[in-house]
């Protein structure tokens, strides 16, 4: 009996001496460490759960080791997503660049068609002053028709082509003036009452007053936040007023250059103003629908006029400033009676 019980001691001691010293788990540790290395994760990770089943014992060591895996896989995702990054910001530069070449590329096919088109619109006003009139309007129309048909010097070629093949006899053109100034396109133009200057409304949202004798601004009006779309001078021709797609009418003085007055009441861009012959109203009409008759004193609408179903693109008074005449998009033009409404 006594034996028998010695023996079985003697195999729990050898067991639990087994599960200590564990013969084997330097080697799977040193196997897992080479998969790492090798940034193999899952078989390091399974090479540790074998350490793991086979010597419970060093659970802690093991756990350690695990720990360093999951670091090492987490390293490497966030490298990963560090090198996609980069990978979408070269794209996006290399579109970018892309685009600007493109950019640079057309910027380089306009300046050589405008340099071609000016080539030709001066052969012809060349051809023009020798007296070949076909040759000057052939070069004119194929720099317009093929070439460049935004320019102003073809465009001045053709006319003037065009002018002096329907008369011959005419040593000059009426165009003798050109005003530059907007930067971008423009809208309406009006004269003042004496003729001796002209308004300019453009999409840059300014308007200009010009001294005809001159050619040069006199005046920048700026205050709109959106594109000009008409001018109108008072009859006293001391006042202007602008509509503009902001959806506002402004009254300038022509003296100080400022804004005396704002009118705000239309949904949408007036598209039309003008000033009533005693200079005490003005009519505006809009993409709205509507025209509006405004009491310059106080600054308010005292009358809407409602019955077009599209645009209202502009307005006019009568001489006698009883009645008012509206165009719009709906095809129609309307008289309105002023007294009546």
């Amino acid at each position: 009996m006594r034996n028998i019980l010695l023996s079985i001691l003697l195999l729990v001691s050898l067991h639990l001496r087994a599960q200590t010293d564990c013969p084997k788990y330097p080697e799977l540790i040193t196997q897992a460490h080479t998969q790492l290395q090798q940034e193999k994760y899952i078989q390091a990770l399974n090479l540790l759960n074998a350490a793991r089943e086979y010597c419970p014992a060093k659970a802690k060591e093991i756990d350690k080791e695990v720990e360093a895996v999951v670091k090492a896989i987490e390293s490497k995702k966030a490298e990963a997503e560090r090198a996609k990054e980069t990978a979408l910001n070269q794209q996006k530069k290399a579109t970018a660049a892309e685009k600007a070449a493109q950019a640079e590329k057309s910027k380089a096919q306009k300046a050589a068609l405008t340099a071609y088109a000016n080539d030709l619109a001066y052969k012809s006003q060349t051809a023009l002053r020798d007296g070949d009139r076909t040759t000057a309007f052939r070069l004119a129309e194929m720099a317009h028709r093929y070439v460049d048909d935004d320019n102003p010097n073809v465009t001045r070629a053709l006319v003037e082509a065009l002018y002096y093949n329907d008369n011959p006899k005419h040593d000059s053109l009426p165009w003798n003036t050109s005003l530059e100034g907007h930067i971008s396109y423009v809208l309406s133009v009006a004269f003042s009452p004496d003729g001796k200057s002209l308004a300019t409304g453009s999409w840059d949202a300014t308007a200009k007053i010009w001294d005809l004798q001159s050619g040069q601004a006199t005046t920048t009006f700026e205050g709109h936040t959106s594109a000009v779309s008409s001018v109108a001078f008072s009859p006293d021709g001391k006042s202007l007023a602008t509509g503009s797609y902001d959806q506002t009418a402004k009254i300038w003085d022509l003296r100080s250059g400022q804004a005396t007055t704002t009118l705000e009441g239309h949904t949408d861009a007036v598209t039309g103003v003008a000033f009533s012959p005693d200079g005490k109203s003005v009519a505006t009409g809009s993409r709205d629908q509507t025209a509006k008759i405004w009491d310059l004193q106080s600054g308010q609408a005292t009358t809407t006029l409602q019955g077009h179903t599209d645009d209202v693109t502009s307005v006019a008074f009568s001489p006698d400033g009883k009645s008012l005449a509206t165009g719009s998009w709906d095809q129609t033009a309307k008289i309105w009676d002023l007294q009546s409404r």
